[in-house]
């Protein structure tokens, strides 16, 4: 009669403990977070889509001002390419293109500054000084050079702000355009350096960086980003 009470009893509390056990591991199951609905990956879409619009079409005008024909509309041919880097200053005053061409094999590489000299709030345009500097060839030679871009993926990279870098009004921001034969493309990064987190923004410095050890240009701030006034 004992023995059975205890075998009871033994039965009992062997199957509180494995309910107990299991409502602990329910309770530590964190709660799936909820997909976004079909409108709202549409509106994103959207959104996405009209601030590329807007890119190029900011990009379009800011080399017409330069005297810069629209990349997008560039005839290449063969295996010609041409990429042009703008790194816009926070506050507009410094601003610069770095151009880098193959045309029938041959490698060049440009580099513009367009700054603002005086600014005069009675005039809507303010007095613009630029200029225009041929650079002579990368530290590593042209091919390593390329290589070391296409590995920081210059030509794949998405836009930004599909990939969570937050669009920051008072930061400095690159652009990126890429032209291969007929294939175009732009995408733009806000102060890439400080999404630590963010895989493609530090592929963007990456690219950056690159470009500055390449061709010692302190300029493109490799080293802490920010541009001199």
């Amino acid at each position: 009669m004992k023995l059975t009470i205890i075998l009871c009893l033994m039965l009992i509390f062997g199957a509180c403990a494995q309910n107990i056990s299991q409502n602990e591991q329910t309770s530590t199951t964190p709660f799936p977070q909820p997909a976004l609905s079909d409108f709202a990956k549409a509106e994103e879409a959207k959104r996405i889509e009209r601030n590329k619009r807007e890119l190029k079409e900011g990009i379009r005008d800011d080399s017409k001002k330069i005297g810069l024909s629209a990349l997008e509309s560039r005839t290449l041919s063969n295996e010609d390419l041409e990429i042009r880097m703008w790194r816009f200053s926070a506050y507009g005053d410094k601003n610069l293109i770095f151009i880098l061409e193959k045309i029938k094999g041959n490698w060049s590489a440009n580099l513009l500054e367009r700054t603002i000299v005086k600014k005069d709030l009675s005039k809507k345009n303010p007095l613009v000084k630029s200029s225009q500097k041929k650079l002579g060839q990368p530290k590593s030679g042209w091919e390593i050079f390329w290589q070391r871009l296409i590995e920081a993926e210059i030509l794949t990279l998405p836009d930004g702000d599909e990939v969570g870098n937050e669009v920051c009004e008072d930061c400095w921001a690159f652009v990126v355009e890429t032209k291969v034969e007929e294939s175009y493309r732009i995408y733009d990064y806000h102060a890439p350096e400080s999404s630590k987190e963010n895989r493609e923004s530090q592929q963007m410095v990456k690219i950056i960086n690159t470009i500055s050890e390449e061709f010692n240009l302190d300029v493109f701030d490799s080293k802490n980003f920010y541009p001199s006034r």
